[in-house]
């Protein structure tokens, strides 16, 4: 007796093959070098500490554009302000600032110095030291009004 497979059978199994291998990359956290050797090249997953200070910097950039509005502050400063936040990962985080606008730009200011001798990626370093100096600048402007 001679067992004859269909054609849709062989080619369901096949893909069942491909599906439960491309399955166990994936769960085995393997697919980067599967695709690596394939000569693809992977995507760098970001650090999860530089994740966290990017949310924290984008949700304190987010009050201190509350606070200079609030505050009624030079519309440049307003400007700049939204610019920095605009320029960070949105977050569904957030957070006030209980300060003045002064104290809460010298104090985020310094905070961003601190974030960006902890980040790991350059990429996120050279942000948020541009952070603190634009922040230092926008404490000095306001302070001087």
């Amino acid at each position: 007796m001679t067992l004859v497979v269909s054609r849709r059978v062989v080619l369901a199994a096949g893909a069942g093959v491909v599906a439960a291998g491309g399955a166990a990359l994936v769960v085995g956290d393997r697919l980067d070098d599967a695709l690596r050797v394939l000569g693809v090249p992977p995507k760098d997953r970001p650090d999860a500490g530089d994740v966290r200070l990017a949310a924290r910097a984008r949700a304190e950039a987010d009050a201190l554009v509350d606070r200079a509005v609030a505050d009624d502050a030079p519309a440049a400063v307003v400007a700049v302000l939204r610019e920095q936040a605009a320029g960070l990962p949105a977050t569904a985080t957030s957070t006030t600032v209980a300060d003045d606008l002064e104290t809460a730009c010298r104090a985020a200011s310094a905070a961003r110095r601190d974030d960006a001798l902890e980040a790991v990626s350059p990429d996120l370093v050279a942000v948020l030291a541009s952070l603190s100096a634009g922040l230092a600048q926008v404490t000095r402007t306001v302070a001087s009004r």
